[in-house]
């Protein structure tokens, strides 16, 4: 079973019955079909779906891809653009429109300028 909060996701495991046999599992990888995934909220989006998505702006001009995220209160996003890799908060007003059937995430240009790290 699976329970998620704004930190942390929460697994409960065949075959571990406690915190102390869980334990032997830290830092490993865990994975699961996408059929067991558990639906999300209008708006909220699973990591692995993000990852590959083009960072485009209201224009439509490209700035890169989304290499990587870093959860955190707000989410951290890390896009290649050229050769340098620039992070940026994903905060509404930065990001405008998360398309994931196009893998193209849209983001307010002056305000993606205004916070990301170059």
């Amino acid at each position: 079973s699976c329970r998620v909060d704004a930190e942390a996701v929460f697994l409960m495991l065949r075959g571990i019955a406690d915190r102390d046999a869980a334990e032997g599992l830290r830092g490993k990888n865990v994975e699961a079909s996408r059929e067991d995934a558990p639906a999300l909220e209008e708006g909220v989006f699973y990591i692995v779906d993000l990852i590959g998505c083009k960072l485009v702006t209201e224009e439509g001009v490209e700035l890169g891809i989304l290499t990587d995220i870093t959860s955190a209160a707000t989410d951290i996003y890390t896009v290649k653009m050229g050769e340098k890799d620039v992070m940026f908060p994903a905060v509404k007003g930065v990001v405008v429109n998360t398309d994931i059937e196009n893998q193209i995430i849209t983001v307010n240009k002056k305000a993606f300028y205004e916070v990301a790290v170059l």
